[in-house]
């Protein structure tokens, strides 16, 4: 550690540590990228790059130079080692803070001593970090700092431990919420749209985030991105199925988030099933339904119909068997419902014989 202290204070002295901002959007804590450990994850290390500021208790680390910050959120509980690694071979070093409820309004007066999970300020270009029970929703900052002032790219992957990070926030997507209205009416029956937010942490400062539905409609918008977006999602799909509503970054496109739903119920038909019949016998065939809507019958022996209860007279061993009906309405059509129909033969005269 002595030896550090005496190269930075030569290094100040004749000027090689000017200060200037690093280009990277991690250059401090406000700014930290979210990053999924269980992923290998490699960055270029800041060089020339200035300090970290003042205010963080930097634990371990007596010198901050050319700060890069991160931030992962737990996933499920447990520990997490993971390694950094430095190619070439550079010295850096590390600190983590944690747990928070926020990777960023911890920034400077929230990075106490009290919060410091594992530090490091060896001479080695390869360093070990550990979290130690981690509970799932928590999260953690990681400072690395490039001791050497080199060029060197810095990697680090989660290596041991029971515990994982979530990398939904890799996609800047951090909540998805999605509320289908009521049915359509008139000429939008059938149909209906869904509403609902998209938060994000550091939403992308380029591109377009489109939220996209699986019976194929979307909407997209523009950046710039708030962290809350609220959006309309209209002419969503069919009703009455399970829908996946996707939001995705174009920035970020290889992740996504997706919530599912259930459409509203725009139309309904309900069957009965009549009692077993014998042959010779009127079937008839028993359907409720949304007023004013069309039933389509289909069956046994090519049958079909469009009557609400249509009959069968002087029914056959052949009418026996599945029939079904749906309904429709407007742009509504429900989902087929089934009666099975038996249909016994008559039962054989009996010869009286009178004593």
């Amino acid at each position: 550690m002595q030896k550090k202290i005496y190269i930075v204070i030569i290094l100040w002295i004749i000027g090689i540590l000017p200060v200037i901002a690093q280009s990277s959007s991690s250059a401090v804590c406000s700014t930290a990228v979210g990053v999924c450990s269980s992923s290998s994850y490699s960055f270029p290390a800041g060089v020339n790059a200035g300090s970290a500021p003042s205010g963080p208790n930097y634990g371990c680390l007596t010198t901050q130079p050319n700060p890069a910050w991160f931030f992962l959120q737990m996933e499920n509980n447990g520990s997490m080692t993971f390694t950094m690694n430095s190619s070439p071979s550079r010295d850096i070093d590390y600190v983590i803070w944690g747990p928070f409820t926020n990777p960023f309004t911890p920034c400077s007066s929230g990075l106490d001593t009290t919060k410091i999970v594992s530090c490091s300020y060896s001479t080695a270009s390869t360093e070990i970090g550990t979290i130690p029970n981690g509970v799932t929703g928590e999260y953690y900052i990681l400072l690395i700092t490039n001791f050497s002032n080199r060029s060197t790219n810095i990697s680090f992957t989660q290596t041991s431990g029971s515990g994982s990070s979530n990398c939904d926030i890799l996609c800047n997507v951090t909540g998805l919420t999605a509320t289908p209205s009521a049915c359509g009416s008139g000429a939008t029956l059938g149909t209906y749209s869904v509403t609902g937010t998209v938060t994000t942490f550091t939403p992308p400062i380029s591109g377009t985030l489109t939220i996209s539905s699986s019976s194929g409609a979307s909407v997209t918008y523009n950046a710039p991105f708030n962290t809350s977006l609220s959006y309309t999602l209209p002419n969503a799909g069919g009703v009455g199925d399970t829908c996946i509503i996707t939001a995705t970054f174009s920035k970020v496109n290889t992740c996504s988030r997706s919530v599912s739903i259930v459409a509203p119920t725009c139309c309904s038909v309900s069957t009965s099933s009549p009692s077993a019949l014998c042959v010779g016998k009127t079937l008839t065939l028993n359907a409720s339904g949304t007023s004013g809507g069309t039933y389509y019958w289909s069956g046994p022996s090519d049958f079909s119909s469009i009557l609400q209860s249509p009959t069968i007279p002087n029914i056959a061993l052949a009418n026996a068997g599945a029939y079904s009906v749906y309904l429709t309405y407007g742009g509504c059509t429900t989902n087929s419902k089934l009666v099975n129909v038996t249909v016994n033969p008559k039962p054989a005269a009996k010869n009286i014989v009178h004593q």
